[in-house]
């Protein structure tokens, strides 16, 4: 009977302390590269599986780490690159269009950060296992008062860590683990190195999230 009490006490105090100790957090993947509509010009393609897998990466590290989290819809833009989002290179810049609506109800709905995953194809990628040659992260916060300040509308935010790598290597230069003889690029296998390197790349932004 004690023993359940003081289960009861622990459960309690953790949902109160829970909830204050940690941010919220919207995430976004965004595609740039290939085209926006398929190649049938039927309507907009798959969302690509590598795009799929990040988002899953996005959401599995942040919550264990205690943060609250949430997505706004994988997006592509065609044509584009990292260097179109406001970042280091043009601290003053102005977001691409497309994407404003969601920050605007991530910053209206109480979002500490925003945390944006640009996967940067090939212009010719096409299909579901399509692999994007690299990866620029970037974590906005809607509160702090360090790093470039960016007004976009109802809302304000400052970019405070900004990283990249590449991530589709060329035969000569196989990722980590993905050795000769071993699983290819884009295999069962290497799915899983995909995931692990994704993971690797999105531990480093935890430290840059404060409560």
């Amino acid at each position: 009977m004690l023993r359940h009490k003081a289960l009861f006490a622990f459960l309690f105090f953790a949902a109160l302390v829970w909830p204050l100790s940690s941010a919220t957090l919207n995430f976004m993947v965004v595609e740039t590269g290939p085209p926006r509509e398929s190649p049938s010009g039927d309507g907009p393609p798959a969302v690509f599986e590598s795009s799929a897998l990040w988002e899953d990466c996005l959401l599995d590290l942040f919550f264990e780490a205690g943060h609250i989290v949430s997505n706004s819809p994988i997006l592509r833009l065609a044509g584009l690159s990292a260097a179109d989002f406001p970042g280091s290179n043009r601290p003053a810049g102005n977001f691409p269009p497309e994407i404003l609506p969601e920050m605007e109800a991530a910053a209206l709905g109480g979002a500490d950060y925003l945390i944006l995953a640009l996967l940067v194809y090939p212009p010719g990628a096409a299909g579901p296992k399509a692999k994007p040659e690299e990866v620029n992260l970037r974590v906005y916060s809607f509160s702090s008062r360090e790093g470039p300040g960016l007004e976009e509308g109802p809302f304000t935010c400052r970019l405070v860590y900004e990283g990249g790598a590449p991530l589709n290597p060329s035969p000569e230069a196989p990722p980590e683990g993905n050795r000769p003889g071993g699983p290819a690029w884009g295999e069962e296998g290497g799915k899983e190195i995909e995931r692990d390197r994704a993971k690797r790349l999105i531990r480093g932004l935890v430290p840059h999230i404060k409560d």
